[in-house]
């Protein structure tokens, strides 16, 4: 399938003993586990445990595992109306349309997609430090997205309007 991606699993902290000599007796594992089928929620679950069964039976100790599902994937269909909205205005805005691609992140526009059935793109000002304390976006970039989110909005609403 174009476009899909891969699922992947990301560990962002570890953290272990009290200060830098001790001996630890317990490890916290903390991270991500991201996946591109929708819907496929209980298999990657079932995936993580026998995974962390292994570990734990190779090493003798044990594992314990605090899993919690932030949103599911989805697919969005490229001849969704909304899609089509979507292209004409990024065209309209800056001359060409963007290529099609997967999204490698969970945000509102999953929830939107998953828990309500409306369709999501997540586009964005092309930004810098992205969930730290020095985030930055160029306000030509900001202008740049709210004409494309405008258009978009009167484009796609035109449509359900004459459709």
């Amino acid at each position: 399938q174009p476009y899909i991606g891969h699922d992947s699993l990301f560990v962002g902290r570890i953290q272990a003993g009290e200060i830098y000599n001790q001996s630890p007796t317990e490890c916290t594992i903390s991270g991500t586990r991201r996946w591109i089928t929708p819907g496929a929620v209980d298999a990657v679950r079932a995936q993580l445990d026998a995974l962390l069964a292994d570990v734990a039976a190779a090493t003798n100790t044990n594992i314990e595992i605090e899993f919690t599902v932030q949103g599911d994937a989805y697919k969005l269909d490229q001849n969704d109306p909304f899609v089509h909205a979507f292209q004409h205005a990024h065209a309209g805005v800056t001359g060409a349309r963007l290529p099609f691609g997967p999204k490698p992140f969970i945000d509102d526009g999953t929830a939107y997609a998953t828990g309500a059935g409306i369709p999501a793109i997540s586009h964005g000002p092309a930004a810098t430090g992205a969930h730290t304390l020095h985030e930055a976006a160029p306000i030509a970039e900001l202008v740049r997205v709210a004409q494309v989110y405008a258009l978009t909005a009167i484009g796609y609403c035109g449509e359900l309007v004459a459709g």
